[in-house]
């Protein structure tokens, strides 16, 4: 079946199982002016994997699954990054750690002292591909891209003597 030569594929492509969810057919009635004159199936197939390589060789030469008999209709490949909470932590921590430099460097001409952090919050996380200008209030999680530049603004008052 077409379905077992697409997870042969996938498993010589060093992808497993467990990362392979295949869902139920799809059909649709083709119409024409006497009415049905045939019927489109279509099932899709979702992979979550970290061999991020493999999975974008076989979706940019899909060849080998043409071979098969196995159509693609379309291709979507989207990247997550699984560490993306410990990256946010680390991130705020060196945003934090920036705004208190910043900080110090505004008053340091101004004979004032920095003095304790009084209040800090976050802003939201702007995930996007590399130079990219799209922010949003909401925040961005940009999945089209491999590559993903990660900021976050930090909202910091210190008292100063």
């Amino acid at each position: 079946s077409m379905k077992n030569n697409l997870i042969t594929i996938f498993k010589k492509n060093g992808i497993k199982d467990k990362d392979i969810t295949i869902n139920p057919i799809n059909y649709r009635e083709e119409y024409s002016r006497n009415g049905v004159s045939g019927y489109i199936l279509s099932q899709p197939v979702f992979v979550i994997t970290d061999k991020i390589k493999k999975l974008e060789d076989m979706a940019l030469s899909p060849s080998e699954l043409v071979k098969k008999g196995i159509i693609i209709q379309k291709s979507k490949l989207n990247y997550f990054n699984s560490r993306i909470d410990s990256l946010k932590k680390e991130i705020l921590e060196k945003a934090t750690e920036n705004a208190q430099n910043r900080a110090a460097r505004m008053v340091k001409k101004s004979n004032t002292k920095l003095k304790k952090l009084v209040s800090i919050r976050q802003g939201v996380f702007q995930i996007t591909e590399p130079y990219s200008t799209e922010v949003s209030s909401r925040g961005i999680y940009n999945t089209d891209s491999r590559v993903k530049e990660i900021r976050v603004t930090v909202h910091a008052e210190f008292e100063i003597e």
